[in-house]
């Protein structure tokens, strides 16, 4: 099973490092990485297994909105820090600290122990297989891109109304399509039609 991995990083050119890092592991793929909390909250509505947080780059209300979300969420936190000391809003957040000394091979060897160590079920479905494929089972955000879907919109108008990437509307279009049993578009809008949500 694949670990999603979402990157908080405010600095642009660090951020697309370590999202390549990430994505350049086997067993991981960086779901959607952004530059305050804000702008990728909806990553975490989709779940996600670990948070990379670039912690001289993100600002103290992002960690405290991403401590608020971890209460609710089944996500862990790997802090990456120029020093080994935190400071005190990510005292408690944090489930795995790495130096950025450490590169590469750090960052690969602590993002393999938080896969190791996630609660059971962490890394597993995110959706009950009872009842699976029935209209109710849509999240709020696959019931958006349904009814952008339902618009005519496609992919890329669908990623820039929402604000998040175009691979994660195809994903999302999946998923929708799967669970509405459909085989295209046409037939979502259709569903979406007869549907008395």
């Amino acid at each position: 099973m694949r670990m999603q991995v979402l990157v908080l990083c405010g600095d642009a050119l660090l951020r697309d490092g370590l999202h390549c890092l990430v994505s350049g592991l086997p067993w991981s793929v960086s779901v959607e990485s952004g530059g305050s909390f804000s702008a990728i909250r909806n990553a975490l509505d989709q779940g996600v297994d670990a948070v990379v947080v670039a912690l001289e780059s993100v600002e103290i209300e992002d960690l405290a909105a991403l401590q608020a979300a971890k209460r609710n969420g089944r996500f862990q936190v790997l802090a990456v820090a120029a020093s080994d000391t935190l400071p005190a809003p990510m005292e408690n957040l944090a489930d795995r600290v790495l130096n950025r000394s450490q590169g590469f091979e750090g960052l690969r060897s602590a993002l393999r122990n938080l896969r190791s160590e996630a609660p059971a079920g962490a890394l597993q479905i995110r959706e009950p297989l009872a009842g699976y494929g029935l209209p109710r089972q849509l999240t709020q955000r696959e019931r958006e891109v349904a009814r952008l879907i339902s618009q005519g919109l496609p992919n890329r108008g669908i990623a820039k109304v929402l604000g998040i990437r175009e691979q994660s509307v195809k994903n999302l279009v999946s998923v929708v399509m799967r669970k509405l049993d459909c085989e295209n578009r046409v037939q979502v809008a259709l569903h979406l039609a007869a549907s008395p949500n």
